[in-house]
Protein backbone atom coordinates (compact mmCIF):
# COMPACT_ATOMS: atom_id res chain seq x y z
CA UNK A 1 0.00 0.00 0.00
CA UNK A 2 1.29 3.55 -0.69
CA UNK A 3 0.18 7.00 -0.32
CA UNK A 4 0.12 10.16 -2.03
CA UNK A 5 2.28 12.31 0.17
CA UNK A 6 5.13 13.08 1.30
CA UNK A 7 6.58 14.02 4.54
CA UNK A 8 9.71 15.76 5.39
CA UNK A 9 12.03 14.08 7.35
CA UNK A 10 15.20 13.76 5.74
CA UNK A 11 14.53 10.18 5.29
CA UNK A 12 15.13 8.93 1.72
CA UNK A 13 13.82 5.61 1.31
CA UNK A 14 11.43 2.96 1.80
CA UNK A 15 8.95 3.19 4.88
CA UNK A 16 6.50 0.29 6.53
CA UNK A 17 3.65 2.57 5.41
CA UNK A 18 0.72 -0.43 5.75
CA UNK A 19 1.91 -1.22 9.52
CA UNK A 20 0.57 2.11 10.29
CA UNK A 21 -1.58 3.44 7.62
CA UNK A 22 -4.65 0.77 8.09
CA UNK A 23 -7.22 2.09 6.29
CA UNK A 24 -10.88 0.49 7.32
CA UNK A 25 -14.75 0.39 6.05
CA UNK A 26 -16.34 3.31 8.28
CA UNK A 27 -19.78 1.21 7.84
CA UNK A 28 -20.96 4.96 6.18
CA UNK A 29 -21.95 5.62 2.47
CA UNK A 30 -21.83 9.06 1.19
CA UNK A 31 -23.69 9.41 -2.37
CA UNK A 32 -23.89 6.16 -2.69
CA UNK A 33 -20.21 5.53 -2.50
CA UNK A 34 -18.56 3.36 0.99
CA UNK A 35 -16.49 5.50 2.62
CA UNK A 36 -12.98 4.61 4.37
CA UNK A 37 -11.31 5.90 7.18
CA UNK A 38 -8.24 6.05 8.88
CA UNK A 39 -5.50 8.33 10.52
CA UNK A 40 -2.02 9.25 9.69
CA UNK A 41 0.18 10.70 12.57
CA UNK A 42 -2.79 11.22 14.98
CA UNK A 43 -5.49 12.98 12.09
CA UNK A 44 -8.66 11.40 10.75
CA UNK A 45 -8.51 10.89 6.95
CA UNK A 46 -11.64 10.11 5.39
CA UNK A 47 -11.51 8.13 1.58
CA UNK A 48 -13.81 7.62 -1.43
CA UNK A 49 -12.57 5.48 -4.02
CA UNK A 50 -13.17 7.26 -7.53
CA UNK A 51 -13.23 5.02 -10.57
CA UNK A 52 -11.79 6.88 -13.56
CA UNK A 53 -14.39 8.10 -15.87
CA UNK A 54 -15.15 5.19 -18.62
CA UNK A 55 -12.12 5.41 -21.50
CA UNK A 56 -9.62 7.03 -18.96
CA UNK A 57 -6.52 5.28 -17.54
CA UNK A 58 -4.06 6.63 -14.96
CA UNK A 59 -0.12 6.02 -15.16
CA UNK A 60 2.71 6.48 -12.62
CA UNK A 61 5.76 7.76 -14.59
CA UNK A 62 9.56 7.98 -13.69
CA UNK A 63 11.96 9.62 -15.52
CA UNK A 64 14.12 7.04 -17.26
CA UNK A 65 16.52 9.64 -18.69
CA UNK A 66 17.14 13.35 -19.58
CA UNK A 67 18.83 14.09 -22.69
CA UNK A 68 20.40 17.96 -22.93
CA UNK A 69 20.25 19.89 -26.46
CA UNK A 70 22.11 22.93 -27.54
CA UNK A 71 18.76 24.76 -26.80
CA UNK A 72 16.51 22.19 -24.80
CA UNK A 73 16.53 19.37 -22.21
CA UNK A 74 13.71 16.43 -22.90
CA UNK A 75 13.00 14.03 -19.96
CA UNK A 76 12.12 10.38 -21.13
CA UNK A 77 9.43 8.72 -18.50
CA UNK A 78 9.20 4.91 -18.00
CA UNK A 79 5.54 3.58 -17.14
CA UNK A 80 5.65 1.89 -13.46
CA UNK A 81 2.20 1.21 -12.91
CA UNK A 82 -1.63 1.57 -14.58
CA UNK A 83 -4.57 2.31 -12.20
CA UNK A 84 -8.12 3.06 -12.79
CA UNK A 85 -9.30 4.07 -10.25
CA UNK A 86 -8.33 6.63 -7.45
CA UNK A 87 -8.39 7.15 -3.44
CA UNK A 88 -9.42 10.23 -2.85
CA UNK A 89 -8.66 11.12 1.12
CA UNK A 90 -10.07 14.29 2.81
CA UNK A 91 -8.78 15.51 6.52
CA UNK A 92 -11.58 15.16 8.83
CA UNK A 93 -14.47 15.22 6.29
CA UNK A 94 -16.37 13.73 3.98
CA UNK A 95 -15.29 13.57 0.74
CA UNK A 96 -18.35 14.60 -1.86
CA UNK A 97 -18.36 14.31 -5.27
CA UNK A 98 -18.60 18.96 -4.98
CA UNK A 99 -15.09 18.40 -4.22
CA UNK A 100 -12.54 19.73 -6.78
CA UNK A 101 -10.87 16.45 -7.83
CA UNK A 102 -14.27 14.78 -8.49
CA UNK A 103 -15.31 17.93 -10.40
CA UNK A 104 -12.25 17.09 -12.52
CA UNK A 105 -13.56 14.02 -13.58
CA UNK A 106 -16.89 16.27 -14.59
CA UNK A 107 -14.55 18.03 -16.84
CA UNK A 108 -13.57 15.12 -18.46
CA UNK A 109 -16.83 14.53 -19.62
CA UNK A 110 -17.69 17.59 -20.98
CA UNK A 111 -14.75 17.67 -22.91
CA UNK A 112 -15.15 14.50 -24.59
CA UNK A 113 -18.91 16.59 -25.31
CA UNK A 114 -17.45 20.05 -26.84
CA UNK A 115 -14.61 18.07 -28.40
CA UNK A 116 -16.34 15.16 -29.87
CA UNK A 117 -18.05 14.55 -33.30
CA UNK A 118 -20.99 14.54 -33.88
CA UNK A 119 -23.44 12.93 -36.90
CA UNK A 120 -25.45 14.39 -40.08
CA UNK A 121 -28.32 12.82 -38.50
CA UNK A 122 -27.68 14.40 -34.98
CA UNK A 123 -27.13 17.37 -36.14
CA UNK A 124 -30.60 16.98 -38.11
CA UNK A 125 -32.45 15.56 -34.99
CA UNK A 126 -30.94 18.74 -33.08
CA UNK A 127 -32.27 21.09 -35.51
CA UNK A 128 -35.78 19.70 -36.10
CA UNK A 129 -36.46 19.62 -31.98
CA UNK A 130 -34.74 23.12 -31.94
CA UNK A 131 -37.20 24.04 -34.84
CA UNK A 132 -40.26 22.24 -32.93
CA UNK A 133 -39.21 24.61 -29.88
CA UNK A 134 -39.11 27.51 -31.14
CA UNK A 135 -43.11 27.47 -32.60
CA UNK A 136 -44.46 26.11 -29.18
CA UNK A 137 -43.07 29.79 -28.08
CA UNK A 138 -45.83 32.57 -27.34
CA UNK A 139 -45.14 36.12 -27.73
Amino acid sequence: MSTSCRVASGHNGTAPVSTFFTPRSSGEANEGLQLQEASFRGRGLQDLNLELPAGHVGYVLRKSSTIKRQDSVINEWKTQKEFHNLPYWNHDSKPLSSNPLQRCFDWLHLSNIIHGSISEEEVTSMMEQQTGESRGLKR
